[in-house]
């Protein structure tokens, strides 16, 4: 009886996540029910923290917002099947609930300790206020690790060095990068970035020197925690956004995302 009554319940999962595409970002509204229990925007945003742990390039979209779903559902009502069984009163389950409750007091803590200082509703809404112009920035890496030695250190140094004096030569930008550059995702492309703004940068050191770069100028070789950089800011793009509360939670995210080094740091 308990199995049937556990595939009656797996029927609705399938539909859980049509529902909650339409609704705003509010920690206590619901999302999604089902027999069973219910999921709140809450729930998806404590789930969506805990993938960026191990998936740092995870986005909020409609894929992910499914996956989260559909998975919370299957856990509660899988939890309520097992309380049907008394699976509660077993000696492994209670050791594992154990590690269980421990998890959730590590994940309360790095949200409220780490993520939240951090990750503020004024920064969420300084991104907001900043998000246009965009500039269409280029970028040179020379790469740094943390095991980095002084002799690679400074072998690196030396080499965006002379990457710099070879603009200041006037060769240009976009061919250094291809043939000196090592950040893997601009390099073919010369550099290119697309358009940003300072803020959606995850250096704070690139941050500081993309505000206080001029239009169509490369700024000296600067060094940030991964890496020697030289930016380049060209011209300038408006970007219309729709209400602040229509779009804040994705903000945050990518305020979060930007903020790596900061969290690793308090972390």
């Amino acid at each position: 009886m308990h199995f049937f009554r556990l595939i009656f319940l797996l029927t609705f999962v399938s539909a859980i996540w049509m529902s909650a595409c339409n609704r705003q970002a509010n920690p206590e509204s619901v999302l999604a029910t089902f027999n069973g229990g219910e999921i709140t925007q809450k729930d998806y945003l404590d789930d969506f923290l805990a993938q960026l742990r191990s998936k740092p390039q995870t986005r909020p979209d409609e894929t992910n917002l499914k996956e989260i779903l559909t998975n919370r559902a299957m856990r509660q009502i899988a939890n309520t099947a097992a309380l049907d069984f008394n699976v509660d009163q077993d000696s492994a389950f209670i050791v594992n609930e154990r590690k269980n409750v421990n998890q959730i007091l590590l994940n309360n803590y790095y949200q409220q300790e780490i993520v939240a200082p951090v990750v503020t509703d004024s920064l969420v809404q300084q991104f907001y206020r900043r998000v246009s112009p965009q500039f269409k920035m280029s970028i040179i890496q020379r790469v740094l690790h943390d095991f980095s030695t002084d002799k690679e250190i400074q072998a690196q140094k030396d080499m965006i060095d002379f990457i710099y004096e070879e603009l200041q030569k006037g060769r240009s930008f976009q061919i250094l990068a291809k043939k000196y550059s090592q950040d893997k995702i601009s390099r073919a492309k010369g550099g290119d970035m697309g358009f940003l703004i300072s803020d959606a940068m995850k250096e704070p050191a690139l941050r500081k020197t993309m505000d206080e770069l001029r239009v169509n100028h490369y700024s000296r070789p600067v060094r940030g925690y991964a890496g020697f950089y030289i930016l380049q800011k060209g011209r300038g793009l408006k970007v219309d956004l729709p209400p602040f509360d229509q779009v804040k939670e994705k903000i945050r995210q990518t305020v979060y995302r930007s903020r790596f080094y900061e969290l690793k740091n308090r972390a």
